[in-house]
């Protein structure tokens, strides 16, 4: 895989990950809650599975390209007769995505790319990850479950709204028929006293009687068809009622029937409530675990080096036994071969011709020294590394970050440089010229001593 194809693999597994894959199969499967995760969709795939391996998959891919040994993965692998292509399959797997369309295609599809991972053993990378893998699994089915509740209660809220709005519509109607009515009572009071004004007029005079006997005749022809246009409207009004109260009653069973539904959501959310504080300490617990781990990884990596130091002490102290055996044996030879006989011209040149055996000698003793304190220093930085988690839960601190300022601030000096490596020389030997004049002087004084004897 080069760095190109990489790139692009990358980009595709981050178009992915940017979608809300849980809302996107809730929103597919998610009509029924109790379902969710426990209906066979396809294959052996539940919605939740489903979401569980997508979301594992992407991370997984993630984490891969991002180490550093993302050069070894091939873009393609044979499965069976069908050749995956990363390059190929990503797009169509952030299609299907996109546009909610979740099928037993994209079922193969998915097992096609875990299949990439189980072969190349990126799938599970340790115990503990999976341990932690599941911890997150099980959360993720908890908020799953908890958006497919809430989505619930939603719908059951715009039910009742729904409801209310109805019998507010329906205690309207009733109203305006009973005002209709009224006007119909109001028609037929007006008829009566009509009817008690025509005889009123018949009693004054005969001569109108005729008349009067029409206008009688037209009155209670008018009164009749009144009467029986009110009581039609009565049955019909009537009927009207009757279905508008069967339709309340329904509703009302309806709302009882939602209400215990709703109690039941309660209780299933308490439950759901009470599990969290569970997850919560496991999520401690495997956040210390963490600590810990890595606490060890660095105990080890600095214990690591300081055996690998073991060596080179070694061949600096057998280095600065022989260094000591050359100078005394050539010190000697130059004071015998040449002898002083107490010419201090002879003297001082045979301590000039000494002086590069001490050079060598005080080179061995200080890399010997310099190899033994970068060792030293490698032992304390493990001790530190292994015990720093510890110390800092014991000290008192306000809040994280007080706790958080002391691990960085230690960690920040377990990795400075040894601090033998910082001291700068100009000299070519990289030491000091005092210490080499003490050492001169008194193996000057030394010499002297032996001369004279």
């Amino acid at each position: 895989m080069t760095l190109k194809e990489k790139n692009q693999i990358l980009d595709l597994v981050k178009m992915c990950s940017s979608l809300n894959i849980k809302e996107i199969f809730i929103k597919q499967f998610g009509q029924n809650a109790g379902e969710f995760d426990s209906k066979i969709i396809y294959g052996a795939y539940t919605a939740q599975d489903l979401v569980n391996v997508t979301e594992k998959m992407l991370g997984n891919f993630n984490r891969e390209l991002n180490s550093a040994a993302w050069s070894s993965l091939p873009t393609g692998i044979l499965s069976g007769e069908t050749h995956i292509t990363l390059l190929d399959d990503f797009p169509w797997l952030y299609k299907r995505l996109e546009e909610t369309n979740i099928d037993e295609y994209y079922c193969k599809e998915l097992d096609w790319l875990v299949y990439y991972q189980r072969t190349f053993n990126f799938w599970h990378v340790s115990e503990r990850e999976i341990n932690l893998e599941k911890t997150l699994e099980a959360e993720n089915n908890l908020k799953t479950k908890i958006a497919l509740y809430d989505k619930a209660i939603g719908d059951l809220n715009s039910l009742k709204q729904e409801s209310e709005k109805f019998k507010i519509f329906t205690d309207e109607l009733i109203a305006e028929k009973t005002k209709g009515l009224n006007k119909i009572n109001e028609t037929i009071d007006k008829v009566s006293i009509a009817s008690s004004e025509i005889s009123n007029v018949l009693s004054e005079g005969r001569n109108k009687k005729d008349r009067l006997e029409e206008i009688i005749k037209h009155s209670e022809e008018r009164s009749e068809g009144a009467k029986q246009r009110t009581e039609e409207e009565r049955k019909k009004f009537e009927e009207f009622k009757k279905t508008l109260e069967q339709l309340q009653k329904a509703l009302n069973e309806k709302i009882d029937a939602l209400t215990g539904t709703q109690k039941n959501w309660d209780e299933k959310f308490l439950f759901i409530s009470e599990k969290e504080s569970f997850i919560k300490s496991k999520e401690i617990e495997i956040n210390n675990l963490t600590g810990f781990a890595a606490g060890v990884s660095l105990f080890h990596t600095f214990q690591q080096r300081k055996n690998e130091l073991d060596k080179q002490v070694a061949s600096w102290f057998i280095g600065l036994i022989a260094s000591a055996a050359i100078t005394v044996l050539g010190v000697i030879l130059i004071f015998y071969i040449t002898p002083t006989e107490g010419d201090w011209s002879k003297f001082a040149l045979n301590s000039l011709k000494s002086l590069p055996f001490f050079v060598l000698l005080y080179f061995s003793i200080r890399q010997y020294s310099k190899e033994r304190a970068i060792q030293e220093e490698y032992a304390f930085k493990s001790a530190v590394a292994l015990t720093l988690n510890a110390f800092a839960d014991k000290i008192s601190v306000e809040g994280t970050s007080g706790k958080d300022k002391i691990i960085l601030s230690t960690v920040d000096r377990i990795y400075e440089v040894p601090n033998v490596m910082k001291e700068k020389s100009g000299n070519i030997f990289s030491f000091r010229t005092k210490p080499l004049n003490d050492v001169m002087k008194n193996l000057t004084e030394v010499i002297k001593e032996v001369n004279k004897k």
